[in-house]
């Protein structure tokens, strides 16, 4: 029997704007494979021609309300018609390209899995926007072209989509059932659903393979009689009251940060969150670093129970409640969150320990002489933000120079302080911060200070003093590694990295290595030998002592497979090496 080929319902909603919806439909008609899919438009009282023309329309199915029902309703209403395998939520003041549809399925059906798909465009929140080149809907057409090559690297695993263009398989509906409609008119009902989908235990993917053209929320704004940031705000607050956490907070992508970590693409990073609200910012380093292992803690039971379906997210507060193993970090992300703990200076001074010797922290922090804010303490309407559960006022404000000196202070090294302006500013904006300069007791050449609205901080661990006043030539060298291992001075981490980068250090490493080890053994500390062997060999795998050393060890130790396999390494074993291993080989048949 031949597989019925599969259909998608494209759920439409319109009020006015009659020429967007032409040019949408027409885009649909051109752009899709005929026959895979059904059209449904819901009409909310439109007075501009739309029901008119959509009635002459044969290929499309309508609904006419007789009121604007919002659009979670009227979504609703089409998806309760729809008979398609798949809707597909879509606005109609986009034009969408060749290949699309045949892009977002792909991705959709590459694993059961994913619960739904959504594209990237040039007019989009939720990091789906990208920027463009084209001035012109034809060269738009041809950048699409251009963009939408099916390509699985290019897919994002993402904890929310956008409802402008929102792919969902028909079974994840018949599952968490139909958008919230406490969210009418509109804004917030996609991140309800999005979030819906997630605890399904359904993912979501961004398709950066597949590019549709946004003119940009032209119908809901232009509603009579309705403002729209203010039912954005209600909106906003319906959210947090339904989740339990603030969506801008808890869900946003802190790039800036993941752009510092330097290191391929197939790394084996540990990295740690403070504040990581619902994982958005881990999430993005999987997609970047599939190996990363992934840890995160925030006050928010609600955000933690989002980011836990794909980290190790624990609830807590931090600076009281971590609790992990010394050294084990090569990164720890802190977005935000220094101006709002009560100490940033023991913060940052306490989780230096978690972190690996070539390790960093990076911390993204409001710059507290951002115009403004220096313009609403002036004017006494300092607004307060949300951070964990509730609405915080900062307690406190660092400068560039501040923040600097706290880091240091630390003991951090290399520290960077980077500025970041989220936008360009227009004249009104660079006039008064052109203002604030002049009454400033600083340089006014140095007014870019109020220009930036966040510093991006970085700062290194390095390896203790206690090893830098080491002498490598000295005929102490190796016993005075061993005593500061023994006296807990240093971490087998560090100690490796000082070897393995020591330019000063001219002796055979695998040598060094070795006689580290065989003095490690001798004082009675076996978990610490195996890997100053294993390094050793990095640097030298035919070194002869070294693998008799390490495969006699293993023995000892009971290892008898693995001791064979590096004995058998050396190319010209004595008498008592060639002894052994047929003592081992005896030993291993007999079992």
């Amino acid at each position: 029997m031949t597989a019925q080929p599969m259909k998608t319902s494209i759920v439409i909603l319109t009020y006015n704007q009659l020429n967007y919806t032409k040019v949408c439909i027409d885009s649909i008609r051109k752009f899709t494979t005929p026959g895979s899919y059904e059209l449904i438009v819901v009409d909310n009282l439109s007075t501009d021609g739309t029901r008119d023309w959509l009635a002459e329309q044969t290929d499309i199915m309508t609904i006419f309300n007789s009121q604007n029902e919002g659009f979670p309703k009227g979504c609703n209403q089409g998806i309760a018609i729809a008979t398609g395998d798949n809707v597909l939520l879509l606005n109609n003041d986009v034009i969408v390209a060749p290949e699309w549809l045949d892009n977002l399925l792909t991705c959709l059906y590459s694993d059961e899995s994913i619960g739904a798909v959504g594209p990237v465009t040039n007019n989009s929140a939720n990091h789906q926007m990208i920027p463009v080149p084209y001035d012109s809907i034809e060269d738009m057409l041809q950048f699409a072209i251009s963009m939408n090559v099916s390509n699985p690297d290019k897919w994002e695993e993402r904890i929310k989509l956008v409802g402008l263009c929102m792919l969902i398989k028909r079974e994840v509906i018949d599952q968490i059932g139909v958008l919230d409609e406490i969210f009418t008119p509109g804004n917030f009902e996609d991140s309800d659903y999005s979030f819906r989908i997630l605890q399904a235990g359904y993912k979501m993917m961004v398709c950066r393979d597949t590019f549709i053209h946004h003119f940009g929320s032209v119908s809901f704004k232009a509603r009579p009689g309705n403002s729209y940031t203010d039912v954005m705000n209600i909106n906003q607050e319906k959210f947090r009251q339904k989740w339990g956490f603030h969506s801008g907070y808890a869900t946003q992508i802190n790039y800036t940060l993941i752009k510092k970590i330097n290191t391929h693409a197939d790394a084996e990073l540990k990295v740690l969150e403070l504040g990581c609200g619902c994982g958005a910012t881990l999430l993005e380093i999987k997609n970047q670093y599939p190996n990363a292992e992934l840890h995160g803690v925030d006050i928010n039971k609600a955000a933690i129970a989002i980011a836990s379906h794909f980290s190790n997210a624990v609830v807590g507060d931090i600076e009281k409640d971590l609790d992990y193993p010394e050294k084990y970090f090569d990164y720890i992300l802190l977005p935000n969150v220094l101006e709002y703990v009560t100490n940033p200076y023991a913060l940052i001074s306490d989780i230096r320990k978690y972190v690996k010797s070539d390790g960093m922290i990076l911390a993204k922090v409001h710059n507290g002489m951002f115009y403004e804010d220096v313009i609403d303490f002036i004017n006494g309407q300092y607004k307060p933000e949300y951070i964990g559960y509730a609405h915080q006022v900062p307690l406190h404000h660092f400068s560039h120079v501040e923040l600097r000196n706290l880091f240091n202070k630390a003991n951090y090294k290399n520290v960077e302080c980077i500025g970041e302006v989220s936008q360009p500013l227009t004249d009104e904006q660079q006039a008064q911060i052109d203002k604030i300069a002049e009454i400033s007791i600083h340089d006014p050449s140095t007014k870019r200070q109020y220009e930036v609205e966040n510093y991006i901080v970085s700062g290194q661990t390095i390896v203790q003093s206690s090893l830098d006043e080491l002498v490598p030539q000295s005929d102490e060298f190796v016993i005075s590694m061993v005593n500061l291992l023994l006296a807990n001075e240093i971490h087998m981490d560090d100690l490796i990295a000082y070897i393995d980068g020591n330019k000063i250090i001219t002796e055979d490493r695998s040598v060094l290595y070795n006689h580290l080890a065989i003095e490690l053994y001798n004082n009675e500390k076996y978990d610490l030998v195996l890997p100053l062997f294993q390094n050793g060999l990095k640097w030298n795998e035919a070194n002869e002592e070294l693998l008799s050393n390490m495969g006699i060890m293993l023995y000892n130790f009971g290892e008898k497979k693995l001791a064979v396999h590096y004995l058998a390494q050396i190319k010209n074993p004595d008498l008592d090496i060639q002894n052994l291993m047929m003592d081992i080989r005896q030993e291993l048949h007999g079992e």
